[in-house]
């Protein structure tokens, strides 16, 4: 079983939102990249993305720890599932995996592009489709934004 890891912010493009994006980049230390694309719409689209899982749990994750609702609890829920990725006997815990994929799927429910629906991926890798994980629940942030963060440096 094998998950790519990807944090993107975008928005159509502009020289403003790429300059924003380079300063949001060169604030983070540099890690990521920079990805234009054209939407169905036929406009550009510009996406800072940031693939490598380290950079997310260390850089990405610390930076964004003001955010509320659900981007707030897809953190932490990346974070869960980062930790049953790690697990060396994934494929001999049946639970934990099915956590996992649970999970994964919970984060976008209808998914951005998603190739493989849920039940496709549960009978991939041969779990069953019938039993639903009890997954954690996931605590609302109570910290009080910064200024700095409000106006979103």
């Amino acid at each position: 079983m094998e998950f790519n890891f990807i944090v993107g912010v975008g928005q159509n493009y502009s020289k403003e939102a790429a300059a924003l994006l380079l300063q949001l980049q060169h604030a983070l230390g540099g890690i990521g990249h920079l990805s234009l694309s054209l939407t169905s719409s036929g406009s550009v689209h510009i996406r800072f993305l940031v693939k490598k899982a380290s950079d997310i749990l260390h850089v990405i994750i610390p930076y964004l720890n003001q955010l509320y609702g659900q981007k707030a609890k897809d953190l932490i829920k990346f974070q869960r599932i980062h930790g049953l990725y790690d697990l060396p006997i994934l494929r001999e815990t049946p639970k934990k995996a099915l956590e996992l994929v649970h999970l994964v799927y919970s984060l976008s429910p209808d998914g951005n592009q998603r190739n493989v629906t849920l039940q496709q991926k549960l009978t991939f890798v041969g779990l069953p489709l019938n039993e639903t994980p009890v997954l954690p629940s996931f605590i609302e942030n109570s910290d009080l934004p910064s200024v700095p963060f409000i106006l979103g440096f």
